[in-house]
């Protein structure tokens, strides 16, 4: 850019006009891949489901993405990210992601960020009756699994179940 400047008074010229000539270089700036509970440490293990958020300081421009599953894409190369990502099964991840605008340099990640998924999920128990008995009338049995949000799967003689509005 050239900018150019002069003083006048009343309209007439009084100065010698001054010109400077300058380079702006306008960069996407990298993106920052977060959890609810902070920025995405690369080669942490996370023990709960997750949903990523990416994020960059340049206003108006377009995040594109990469996720992989255990060396597998998941989804699309390079989708345009617009809303949190679900991470909701174990795995080894990694997440890349370029931001562009006309305009502007481009970001190219080189390097993705890579962590994993582990969640544990608790043993189900089973009370109301006891391993071997028999019974001669009918008895309550409970069936519960200490992991939040867990869906508990069973069977009565082979015949399965799921615990989501079941009453056995």
């Amino acid at each position: 850019y050239i900018i150019s400047a002069f003083a006048s008074v009343d309209g007439v010229i009084k100065s010698k006009e001054t010109f400077i000539e300058v380079t702006i270089n306008k960069t996407c700036q990298a993106p920052k891949y977060s959890f609810a509970d902070g920025e995405i440490v690369n080669g942490k293990t996370y023990d709960n489901t997750q949903a990523i958020t990416i994020s960059t300081a340049t206003v108006g421009a377009t995040v594109t993405y990469t996720l992989t599953k255990d060396g597998t894409v998941v989804g699309n190369e390079n989708e345009v990210y617009s809303a949190p990502i679900a991470i909701d099964s174990n795995g080894n991840y990694t997440i890349k992601a370029n931001v562009t605008k006309d305009g502007y340099t481009s970001f190219t990640a080189t390097e993705a960020v890579a962590f994993s998924i582990s969640i544990n999920v608790a043993e189900p128990t089973i009370s109301g009756v006891a391993a071997g008995e028999t019974y001669t009338e009918a008895k309550t049995v409970t069936i519960n699994c200490s992991t939040a949000d867990a869906v508990v799967v069973y069977s009565i003689n082979g015949e399965s179940k799921t615990s989501e509005g079941q009453t056995a």
